[in-house]
């Protein structure tokens, strides 16, 4: 019935494959497209890491802290964009409880160090290792940001670049709540 109304009011074969294809992709962005908010799930602290650019830690001592973990890489366009308003965002957030943990997925050690280097991070800076694996899955793109309540419970995934205000209004009701 559909494809009938179509050809009486669409001549031309090309138009008609074209107003087809255009239904297709509206029914496929409505059905494949859709990002559910995932519950929130603990992620264990027991483990201490050794960042890149720092002193290792309990990641215990983050308990009561909301927690940005970013897996990024230096060859990733937006990862390069999104890693400088993250670091204004820690320092925009420098008296609240509040960390970034930066975790690259790069193969190369040394090219990481020189980015660290660089770039003057002023977060932690760590690879990809079985625990980030283990607590937070094999990432399928980056960058991908999980923020942790402060009972270390993953409350929100942001897979690809978004920008520091939209991050914060996530951030910021995590700061001002009990947990």
């Amino acid at each position: 019935m559909i494809v009938e109304k179509l050809k009486t009011i669409v001549k031309s074969k090309t138009v008609m494959i074209a107003v087809i294809s255009l239904l297709i992709g509206i029914t496929m962005l409505v059905f494949f497209n859709k990002k559910e908010e995932p519950v929130a799930y603990p992620v264990s602290t027991k483990h201490t890491i050794s960042p890149l650019n720092g002193k290792p830690f309990s990641l215990e001592s983050l308990k009561g802290k909301v927690v940005l973990v970013n897996f990024w890489a230096t060859w990733c366009g937006p990862c390069l964009i999104e890693i400088p308003d993250l670091m204004a965002l820690k320092t925009t957030l420098k008296d609240q409880p509040f960390e970034i943990i930066g975790v690259s997925v790069d193969d190369n050690v040394k090219v990481v160090e020189r980015s660290i280097k660089s770039t003057k991070f002023n977060y932690p800076v760590v690879m990809e290792s079985e625990y980030f694996k283990t607590q937070f899955g094999q990432q399928t793109s980056i960058p991908t940001t999980f923020i942790l309540n402060k009972d270390f419970a993953v409350v929100k995934v942001i897979q690809g670049y978004q920008t520091p205000e939209y991050i914060l209004s996530i951030i910021k009701p995590l700061l001002d709540s009990g947990n």
